[in-house]
């Protein structure tokens, strides 16, 4: 019984991970074409499929000097968008 139990929660755990990467595949393929709706669409899913209370998503932007940048693209927390603008610089953090 016990090894039914296990089984059986191995088994929707598969489904679920199934599951989420179909739907991210599919945001993945919607907004595409558009990087800022991209981040916002995968973050906010991220954040409701794997349970988190808040997530970001910084993008490395090569300025013209050569120097790389991280820059935030999108931010969630608590079921909500943040419009915070945010880069980090080599050497910081």
């Amino acid at each position: 019984r016990d090894l039914m139990h296990q089984v059986k929660q191995e088994e929707e755990s598969r489904v679920k991970h199934n599951e989420g990467l179909a739907r991210f595949s599919q945001i993945v393929r919607n907004h595409q074409s558009d990087i800022t709706r991209l981040a916002e669409e995968s973050v906010q899913f991220l954040c409701k499929h794997l349970g988190m209370q808040q997530g970001s998503l910084f993008v490395a932007d090569t300025r013209s000097s050569g120097e790389v940048v991280l820059t935030l693209q999108a931010c969630v927390a608590f079921d909500r968008k943040k419009w915070l603008e945010k880069q980090i610089y080599p050497g910081q953090g």
